[in-house]
């Protein structure tokens, strides 16, 4: 289940998966109603990856099934409205685990992630293309489980990848463990091997927004802030993308603004409602608000 803010009202709705179904549950006042997404889902579908990608104002959903076929869904959000569509329609991976969005090159577009298939960039059609980046680096047997998360951990405006996988243990090992009087540890598949990747990109301008509040919601999950250049106009809600994993997430906002030295204009609407405006602010910088 994940939550989702819907921009037509400006309620909270909910995807869910119930029944080999998705399903949104829409907030009316205090309320909610399902509405039917897709049904007959070939394989259940175990996580949700929210982005605003393909930077029309509504957040669209990579759906991932842990299965090895090609499984997964993109929900492509029209004002409320969910066309659900094969991922390799517009070239991404319709299989593979651990999924993220992330700009990784700052360029104001999301790229995408996603073991064992490595990083697709997004091209100025809203289609992607492998990059070959990260791709197999960590795995020399069957991925049975990933995690990814992507943060700026040097400061330096450009996201790193920590990569968490486990696999399947090599054949041998499997074999041993079926032999009598081999006491191995049996453990072994419950490994799970960690690499970090420093981003080395440095070629556009970045501005990366951390929210808070004195009181209450202190990092203000749920807030939805857009940041307008000339030419990008980008949303991202707190909470909405950060690839959290029971419930441990990172609450940092990070927007690539390209060729532009300055946003127009950051618009942030609070979990409570209330609106606030910040005009020129200059990129390349770590831009911390605090609601009043």
């Amino acid at each position: 289940m994940r939550c989702l803010y819907n921009d037509i009202d400006g309620y909270l709705v909910l995807l869910v998966v119930r029944d080999d179904a998705i399903w949104l549950y829409v907030q009316e006042s205090s309320r909610f109603s399902p509405l039917l997404i897709k049904d007959n889902i070939p394989n259940k579908v175990m996580s949700f990856f929210i982005s605003d990608f393909d930077s029309d104002g509504d957040l669209d959903v990579y759906a991932e099934s842990k299965h090895t076929e090609e499984s997964n869904l993109l929900l492509i959000n029209e004002q409320g409205s969910y066309q659900v569509i094969d991922p390799t329609q517009i070239g991404l991976p319709g299989k593979g685990i651990g999924a993220s969005w992330v700009d990784y090159d700052n360029d104001g577009l999301y790229d995408f992630y996603i073991a064992p298939y490595g990083l697709f960039h997004q091209t100025y059609n809203s289609h992607f293309e492998a990059t070959g980046l990260m791709d197999n680096h960590l795995y020399t047997s069957k991925v049975v489980g990933a995690r990814s998360a992507w943060s700026d951990f040097d400061n330096d405006g450009y996201r790193d990848l920590l990569a968490v996988t486990k696999q399947t243990p090599p054949l041998h090992i499997r074999l041993l463990n079926k032999l009598p009087k081999v006491n191995l540890n049996r453990n072994w598949q419950k490994v799970w091997l960690t690499k970090l990747y420093h981003n080395n990109f440095n070629a556009n301008h970045w501005l990366e927004v951390d929210l808070s509040t004195p009181s209450g919601n202190s990092q203000a999950i749920g807030a939805r802030v857009t940041v307008t250049t000339d030419q990008i106009r980008q949303m991202q809600v707190v909470g909405g993308a950060e690839s959290s994993y029971f419930s441990q997430g990172h609450y940092r906002l990070y927007f690539g603004l390209g060729k532009y030295t300055k946003a127009k204009s950051i618009e942030i609407v609070w979990p409570d409602g209330q609106m606030q405006t910040l005009d020129n602010i200059s990129a390349d910088q770590l831009w911390q608000v605090e609601k009043a």
